[in-house]
């Protein structure tokens, strides 16, 4: 299996860099596309998206993450799933997507 990380900003691939390889097993691969601000990714995400639409192995999954920043998440996430991805999941089931946020200095998943 491999793990597209397409992360809003570089603290985020820092944390991740150190977390992942403790919980994830040996034979699971990762890689982080690091955006400009969570601006800059939503503006790119449905191009990425379209893009991997189109290739993507059965054993790759793509993690969307972004910061909530004091956004409901699940407004964030039907907002992403209605704007961006709606389309790409019709083409590609395996395309899928969690949004994990920061809250305080404790890092909680979402799905």
């Amino acid at each position: 299996m491999h793990i597209e990380f397409l992360l809003e900003e570089r603290s985020a691939e820092v944390v991740l860099q150190s977390i992942l390889p403790k919980i994830l097993p040996v034979d699971v691969s990762f890689y982080f596309h690091v955006f400009e601000g969570k601006q800059d990714l939503l503006k790119k995400l449905p191009a990425r998206l379209k893009g991997y639409s189109t290739w993507i192995p059965n054993d790759w999954r793509i993690m969307v993450l972004i910061d909530e920043d004091r956004q409901n998440c699940h407004e964030l996430k039907t907002r992403l799933e209605a704007q961006h991805m709606k389309q790409v999941l019709l083409q590609n089931p395996v395309l899928s997507h969690t949004v994990i946020f920061k809250w305080s200095t404790d890092w909680q998943l979402r799905n």
